[in-house]
């Protein structure tokens, strides 16, 4: 008869993987729980840019966690934020604060409704205030300057001051700039798509094409075409798409060599034109939709009022019938 089995001392035990659970969540716990975020972020079919985003929100919060968590079974509470937000403001404005505070508490959001803490800190979890400095939009000779130290004898001149000026008519963002396609212009009808795919809100929308842009436009269109390429902005070396970074220095170049005190960065160029489409008179709504906004109250933000502007208000205060 075979010998029955037995488990005696000497056999290994049996172990199980640590359960986790709203009573013993710590803080490693709160950095492992971020790969699913991800993935949970990523069913939702976000961007690339969002997701990008997200990844780099966490690895400023776990770089301060791992420099002053030398135990991070600790269980996880509001002292963690409070302190890496405290941590935040010696390091950086309150206006980065508060933009990787709003990524924190949407990952906030998500341990507490997946059931992984019974805390509901997120709700306790606040912005930070900032000191609200108007910035200023570039002007008419702020603009002629920067364009005029373009070198329009070459290709990448020429397509870099194309890039330039629609950004500044309609105020595309740099990402969905260099994501245009040959096929997303439409010479005859006067307007661009900007794909859903590139936006950041993922929603496709037009922005009309302007008539002193139009020729220029034109010819990018059959130049990329005599390369075969599918998209309009193009590497002068190697015919591909142009790469993004390389744009946004291109422009920070642009406005040192045009002594220009302002900054020429690629969302300068987008303030400038909405704030311009506001102040000349247009609808908000339709710069709303130009825009890609996702409401009214953001499109605002862009008015800006200069000296002269304040002083026609006050042409006809109470004062003036005195």
């Amino acid at each position: 008869m075979a010998k029955r089995l037995q488990l005696t001392k000497n056999v290994t035990p049996i172990g199980f993987d640590k359960e986790v659970t709203a009573e013993c969540f710590s803080v490693q716990d709160f950095i492992e729980k971020q790969k699913d975020f991800i993935i949970y972020k990523r069913s939702q079919n976000l961007s690339t840019r969002t997701l990008y985003d997200y990844d780099r929100a966490f690895l400023y919060m776990n770089n301060y966690i791992n420099e002053y968590y030398s135990d991070t079974q600790i269980r996880y509470d509001i002292t963690l934020i409070r302190g890496y937000i405290s941590f935040m403001l010696e390091k950086v404005s309150p206006n980065t604060t508060n933009i990787r505070i709003r990524y924190l508490k949407v990952y906030l959001a998500f341990l507490e409704d997946e059931g992984f803490v019974k805390d509901r800190i997120n709700e306790r979890v606040k912005k930070v205030r900032e000191v609200k400095n108007e910035k200023q939009p570039l002007t008419q000779s702020d603009i002629k300057k920067l364009l005029k130290v373009i070198n329009m004898t070459s290709y990448a001149g020429l397509r870099d001051y194309v890039i330039i000026l629609l950004m500044l008519s309609v105020g595309t963002r740099v990402n969905e700039t260099v994501n245009i396609k040959v096929k997303d212009v439409n010479l005859k009808d006067k307007y661009i798509i900007i794909n859903g795919e590139t936006a950041k809100n993922r929603t496709q929308r037009i922005v009309p094409l302007n008539n002193k842009l139009q020729p220029y436009v034109k010819k990018l269109v059959e130049i990329a075409n005599d390369v075969n390429s599918e998209y309009l902005f193009l590497s002068s070396v190697s015919h591909s798409k142009v790469a993004l970074s390389h744009i946004k220095s291109q422009l920070i170049e642009y406005g040192k060599k045009a002594n220009l005190d302002k900054s020429t960065s690629p969302h300068k160029l987008r303030h400038t034109a909405l704030t311009n489409m506001i102040k000349n008179g247009s609808n908000p709504l339709d710069v709303c939709r130009i825009a890609g906004h996702s409401s009214l109250e953001i499109t605002m933000a862009y008015y800006h009022n200069s000296i002269n502007d304040l002083h026609k208000a006050i042409q006809k205060d109470t004062l003036s019938d005195l």
